[in-house]
């Protein structure tokens, strides 16, 4: 990505943000989500993936939004979203709640692979890609202090 179009994206109020999701067992099955963040709105597109014992290859295209978790010691972002496969059934539920500068946190989701739904509870997410990352949290920061008052 090119300084210009950063720069557009950050103007614009548009963020790119790539996560991996994953239990971190052997074989175990992740979800490698690529998100755009306008506003309060997220859309993306996730893959679900798991190499060994079943292989499992589930393509997503990713609707939701984001809110702030707070409790009384700590706010988080909260996403949630859910995902439609290129027939248009609803084939994943993902539900990540985020350190509020956007880099890392903990995930459960939900996929549908043959006709049945499987669950990962607790995963860990993380930041895979270098991203505008740090406007992002910038950016939201400032619209909770606006708003959380």
């Amino acid at each position: 990505m090119t300084q210009v179009q950063s720069s557009q994206e950050q103007i614009q109020g548009v963020f790119n943000v790539s996560y991996e999701i994953t239990n971190h067992l052997l074989g175990g099955v992740s979800l490698h989500v690529d998100l755009h963040v306008a506003g309060k709105q997220v859309t993306g597109f996730g893959r679900v993936f798991q190499a060994t014992s079943k292989p499992v290859n589930v393509l997503s295209k990713l609707n939701g939004e984001w809110s702030y978790m707070c409790t009384m010691s700590s706010c988080n972002i909260l996403v949630v979203l859910d995902g439609v496969g290129l027939n248009g059934a609803e084939n994943t539920k993902v539900r990540m709640s985020l350190a509020d500068n956007w880099q890392s946190g903990a995930a459960s989701f939900q996929y549908l692979f043959n006709g049945e739904w499987h669950e990962c509870e607790i995963a860990k997410v993380e930041l895979s890609e270098p991203s505008s990352i740090s406007k992002l949290a910038e950016v939201t920061t400032e619209y909770a202090k606006k708003t959380l008052v």
